[in-house]
């Protein structure tokens, strides 16, 4: 029939009157017919992806030089030697968390010595600012 409805209503899901819809051409921008376009097209989007991020990271690797300069101009940073972070993080603890049943002795007997040495090591590696200076 020639508007598209079926008359004998046969198949799954089939309608009495239902007209079928043409296929609609999707929406598209232009970023996505870049990225979606040719060979030379998809290579120079991604030189650009991948510069940006070069770039980006250079910025930030520079910005990081930055202040630690600056902290050690003001002699805050590397005069407190090896594992400053650990001591740090162990004031502050003794100060805002007391123990009065003796859970930090506790769990530093129990592990052997893993506790504080899991710490104090996981510090050393994410103390960057530190091992620089």
């Amino acid at each position: 029939d020639s508007t598209g409805t079926s008359s004998k209503g046969k198949g799954v899901g089939a309608v009495r009157g239902f007209k079928k819809c043409g296929r609609r051409s999707p929406v598209v921008g232009p970023l996505v017919k870049l990225r979606t376009g040719g060979d030379a097209t998809q290579l120079l989007v991604a030189v650009l992806h991948a510069g940006t991020h070069l770039s980006l990271g250079v910025v930030l690797l520079l910005v990081l030089e930055l202040g630690v300069e600056v902290c050690i101009k003001y002699e805050r940073l590397g005069n407190a030697g090896l594992h400053s972070m650990y001591h740090w993080f162990e004031q502050y603890q003794d100060q805002h968390f007391p123990d009065p049943m003796g859970l930090r002795d506790m769990a530093h007997k129990w592990s052997l010595g893993l506790y504080p040495g899991v710490i104090k090591a996981a510090m050393a590696v994410y103390d960057i600012p530190e091992a620089i200076a």
